[in-house]
């Protein structure tokens, strides 16, 4: 078995979906099995890059079954060094058995990846519980906060460093433009959470100025 690996460089715009799907291809030809696509596994970022990489290797394929690309069958037959006739007698049987076992097609993401895995280990395991992974940051954003505030009246440090951080904001008039009241009237964590649901930072560093009664008039330079 052939472990060895290249790696593509190159801009954005440059041709690299076209060359790894051409690559991918190559390897389906190196292969007498035409379903070797269900022993093979293309890792992508995101869904959109794994959309577009699934539809470039079914177009190119379809492209070689009718010989309507000759870029595409020029770079084919460069890799793989078989003959036309072949290469279109190959590509019409391995489109149609990708069509028709689509779910082995495997381009996939990473995070897809990592969650059939973890599916299947809990599959063994005959573990019941289900689980759901969960792609919406801002709720681990809002427990972090939540438990940061908890943290302000017994972490001297972490108060001092936001009492600094607002006494640089007032300097240069930011907190005003975001919460336009007086400061000492913010008593209360869950006053802050309503009034400043959106801007996390600024209800913290808030709340550590008001807790520390700071009057505005005097602040008189920045931090360093």
């Amino acid at each position: 078995m052939d472990y060895s690996f290249k790696i593509i460089n190159s801009s954005a715009g440059s041709g690299k979906t076209f060359k790894l799907a051409i690559e991918y291809i190559s390897k389906l030809f190196s292969k007498k099995n035409d379903e070797h696509f269900k022993s093979m596994l293309a890792l992508t970022f995101t869904n959109k890059a794994s959309a577009e990489m699934k539809y470039r290797i079914l177009l190119y394929l379809n492209d070689l079954k009718y010989q309507s690309n000759k870029i595409v069958l020029d770079e084919i037959l460069k890799i793989t060094g078989l003959d036309e006739s072949t290469i279109q007698k190959r590509s019409s049987t391995i489109l149609e058995k990708i069509l028709y076992n689509y779910s082995n097609f495997n381009v996939i993401t990473i995070d897809s990846f990592t969650n059939n895995i973890i599916k299947t280990v809990n599959a063994e395991l005959e573990n019941k519980d289900d689980f759901l992974v969960e792609f919406d940051n801002q709720i681990y954003i809002d427990q972090a906060v939540e438990e940061l505030i908890s943290e302000i009246n017994q972490d001297k440090e972490l108060k001092e460093l936001l009492v600094e951080f607002a006494k640089y904001k007032l300097t240069i008039n930011q907190v005003d433009a975001i919460l336009p009241m007086r400061l000492g009237s913010l008593k209360k964590i869950d006053e802050i959470v309503n009034i400043c649901i959106e801007e996390k930072i600024q209800y913290l560093t808030l709340y550590a100025l008001s807790s520390e009664n700071i009057n505005r008039s005097s602040i008189t330079s920045p931090i360093a």
